[in-house]
């Protein structure tokens, strides 16, 4: 699984429209979808909001591999 469907079923397993993550994540729709389809790269600031938020680890989210760290949503 690549990375934006990693972005897009954290979302979709916390039961969110792009909108509503968007603005958890400090980014409009659009970035999200962006995200998503793998047309924009997932930064650090989205990386941090991701565990902040959601604590979902980075690494889960850049290589699928969970490291036991954090919980895989």
């Amino acid at each position: 699984m690549e990375i934006g469907k990693r972005i897009k079923k954290i979302r979709q397993d916390k039961s969110m429209k792009q909108e509503e993550f968007g603005v958890t994540l400090g980014v409009n729709r659009q970035a999200i979808s962006r995200l998503e389809s793998g047309r924009q790269v997932v930064d650090q600031d989205i990386l941090s909001h991701l565990w902040e938020k959601f604590q979902v680890s980075p690494h889960w989210v850049i290589t699928g591999e969970d490291l036991g760290s954090a919980q895989e949503n």
